[in-house]
């Protein structure tokens, strides 16, 4: 299974070289053990190694005339070198900035601190093992001066201390990763974070996980369109006023970029001991899932354990705040602090309609509250769904949230998230009256006929409209008749953005629609209405589908989330993250990404046995794939198509073929041994090998790809296969004729 409990390097290698997942929508993800592994990461091969002892000597590594200044000054290639600074025990004052343009810094001890998993009790660790950062001066915190990171930084195995009011730790302008530290306490009066990211010309991808903080906040996010991932990390917050976590937008900061912009907060236990906000937001882009909240057991202090919406002074002046979701979190506690709530809700002009969804908490006896002078309408902001609370809504009017019932029972806690019911494929819908739009045109009329014909006979299903946008809605019809929740889109012209869709499709039960890059299709717009979607995933970035599409589909009221990447090889991974976050990941399938025949044979198979499709460019590997496969060596990787072999040294196995028709049946043939459902679409085009690739793969079945001749390799596979019963056929009769459709019934 493939989640984000892996090794820090791994987490690092796919976090800095591919980007960071969009906000997750569907079922919990699967915790680890309740004893979390040790964070450990092997030193590169070639890093150079520096063992310090003493601040004089870190100094001296650290100046303009040290050893890593003279490595920046002379750069070995295109990529940065790595170097890794090995502290002995003892007390480091940093320096007031980290800028080495060639190089990749790593600072960590010969003596690491314990690794703590989410589970564990106590959130104080001892102080006197292992080397301590630190940005005050001994003589006077007057000295003191925030490290600011402007190149890559990975700090492990430390403490960190701040004692310095007003000044953080770090100011992240670049990427900077904070991997099994232990976070000491700062001033106890003003709770300034270990961590700074404000500068709203920098986009730094920031990771902090398996650490613990004791009195301190980790992470204040402001100025920035950079991103950050915050998981397995156990935090105890002081008595004092504050906030641990703070996601907030400047005045005047450029807009929301959605897939730039995403803020994610998993599996964490949160300590709270006073008047705390443990998660402040005020911006878009933010996903909470799967945290544990224990507020305070005497019952003196007033504790918030989510704070959303932005301030009546400054909501005016920043963005609507959209792609925020909350699920399954648990908030526990001895006693009920006096004026406790789970979530707050400040100014509702303050959200776009439909962009929070709240989905699954155990708020216990806790409130859900709304600040006074929210005015609130049936247009409702925010989505809850099947939430607990013991306590009224404060303020909310339940046909308003849309969950009057609060359904899930209490006591889920942090490792037994509450059940959710397993996706299951819907069947394919029989025949209906003819209605206007793209129809699904049996030929014959589906039976219900044993596992074999007793005539020798398959059923044969056309699945088609006049275009192809209309034939992605036939196929839509034909697997979710009564609706889905989830949709898809595509754009219709291009396939390098969508060629890894089919997976994601499999794993949120959705189909995938097409649409022209510049205008929302009628025919989409409409199934998506006729579905009930709630939330639609736009594949590619804006050049493959215009945010004027993002903004027609928006006003279907429907949460939208878009996934991409620098690339089609890069969006392919960021597709690749998300599917890990709804569902698991066993195999890995890589594909040429320039060749879109290969890549949607491949799909449905990967979609069959939990996997996700990552791309090569022709016979070289992506670098994006390239850091995807370092980081997680535990998956099963299947070279598929010629052009990929030779690109993907580590692949377990391969599968060849000559051309698509022989390659689709040596697919089949690993993938689908025994099948009852085949998909068929032409070899000349894309679009239906698309859709219906979505479509046999939620019905479990193969795709094959033909030419106008109907290839004896095809036949003959077919024919072997005694079990199927059913063929569908993808696109009208310029694709594949009647009597070659009819043929395959044989």
């Amino acid at each position: 299974m493939f989640t984000y409990q892996n090794t820090k390097n791994a987490l690092v290698a796919v976090v800095i070289a591919s980007g960071l997942a969009l906000p997750l929508v569907g079922s919990p993800v699967a915790l680890a053990q309740s004893s979390l592994p040790p964070v450990t990461s092997p030193v590169p091969a070639n890093a150079v190694i520096h063992e310090i002892g003493d601040q004089a000597a870190f100094d001296q590594l650290f100046s303009r005339t040290g050893a890593l200044a003279q490595a920046n000054a002379t750069p070995t290639g295109s990529t940065r070198a790595d170097h890794v600074v090995r502290l002995a025990n003892g007390t480091y004052r940093l320096p007031a900035a980290i800028d080495y343009q060639n190089l990749s810094i790593t600072i960590t001890s010969n003596s690491p601190v314990t690794a703590l998993g989410v589970d564990h009790k106590d959130a104080v660790r001892p102080r006197d093992e292992g080397a301590v950062l630190t940005i005050e001066d001994p003589r006077s915190s007057a000295f003191a001066t925030t490290c600011t990171v402007r190149s890559p930084l990975i700090v492990q195995d430390v403490h960190i201390a701040n004692d310095v009011r007003g000044k953080s730790v770090f100011q992240a302008d670049s990427d900077l990763s904070l991997l099994n530290v232990n976070g000491l306490r700062s001033d106890p009066y003003r709770n300034v974070a270990i961590v700074n990211v404000a500068n709203e010309q920098a986009a730094p991808r920031v990771v902090i996980e398996h650490s613990t903080f004791d009195g301190v906040s980790p992470l204040a996010v402001d100025k920035t369109l950079g991103s950050t991932r915050f998981e397995h990390n156990v935090v105890k917050h002081p008595a004092q006023t504050g906030r641990t976590l703070k996601f907030g937008m400047g005045a005047g900061q450029r807009a929301w970029v959605p897939t730039v912009n995403d803020h994610i907060v998993r599996d964490n236990l949160f300590i709270q001991d006073g008047n705390t906000t443990t998660i402040q937001v005020h911006r878009p882009g933010v996903t909470i899932h799967h945290n544990e909240f224990r507020l305070p057991a005497n019952g003196r202090f007033t504790a918030v354990g989510i704070e959303l919406g932005s301030s009546r002074s400054r909501r005016s002046t920043l963005p609507k705040i959209q792609a925020v979701v909350i699920e399954d979190n648990t908030l526990t506690g001895a006693e009920r602090p006096v004026a406790a709530e789970g979530i707050t809700l400040s100014y509702s002009d303050s959200f776009e309609p439909g962009g929070v969804s709240i989905a699954r908490n155990d708020f216990g006896d806790l409130a859900i509250a709304v600040k006074t002078g929210v005015v609130w309408t049936d247009d409702a902001p925010i989505n809850f769904v099947g939430n607990y609370t013991g306590q009224a809504v404060n303020e909310l009017n339940p046909a308003t949230i849309k969950d009057p019932a609060l359904t899930v029972p209490p006591g889920a806690g942090l490792l037994a998230p509450v059940p959710q019911p397993p996706i299951q494929p819907q069947p394919p819908a029989q025949p209906q009256p003819p209605v206007p739009g793209p129809q699904v045109q049996p030929t014959p009329t589906p039976s219900a006929s044993p596992s074999v014909n007793p005539a020798g006979q398959r059923t044969v299903i056309r699945v088609s409209g006049e275009t192809r946008v209309e034939t992605s809605v036939a196929a839509s019809k034909t697997t979710f008749a009564t609706g889905a929740e989830t949709v898809i889109l595509a754009r219709s012209d291009v396939a390098a953005d969508s060629v890894s869709a089919t997976p994601l499709a499999h794993a949120v039960n959705a189909p995938i629609l097409l649409t022209q890059s510049d205008t929302l299709h009628p025919a989409s717009a409409n199934e998506i209405r006729r579905l009930g979607a709630k939330t639609v995933y736009v594949m590619g970035g804006d050049a493959a589908v215009t945010p004027a599409v993002e903004q027609a589909v928006a006003k279907l009221g429907v949460k939208v989330i878009r996934i991409a990447g620098a690339n089609r090889a890069a969006t392919a991974i960021a597709t690749a993250e998300h599917i890990a976050k709804v569902g698991k990941v066993d195999q890995v399938l890589v594909v040429d990404g320039t060749d879109w025949q290969s890549s949607l044979i491949a799909a449905p198979a990967a979609a069959q046995v939990n996997g996700v499709v990552v791309l090569t460019n022709g016979a070289v590997i992506a670098p994006e794939t390239t850091a995807f496969l370092d980081a997680f060596t535990s998956l099963k990787v299947t070279a598929v198509g010629d052009q990929a072999i030779k690109a993907t040294a580590r692949a377990q196995s391969v599968i060849a073929g000559a051309d698509p028709s022989v390659l689709s049946v040596k697919v089949a043939s690993v993938f689908f041994p025994d099948p009852k459902m085949v998909g068929v679409a032409t070899t000349t085009d894309f679009a239906d090998a698309l859709t219906g690739g979505a479509h046999i793969a939620a019905v479990n079945g193969p795709l094959l790809l033909v030419p106008a001749e109907t290839p004896t390799v095809v036949t003959e596979w077919m024919t072997s296969k005694k079990k199927i019963e059913t063929i569908y056929v993808y696109g009208g009769p310029t694709r594949i004729g009647s009597t070659q459709a009819e043929a395959l019934s044989k």
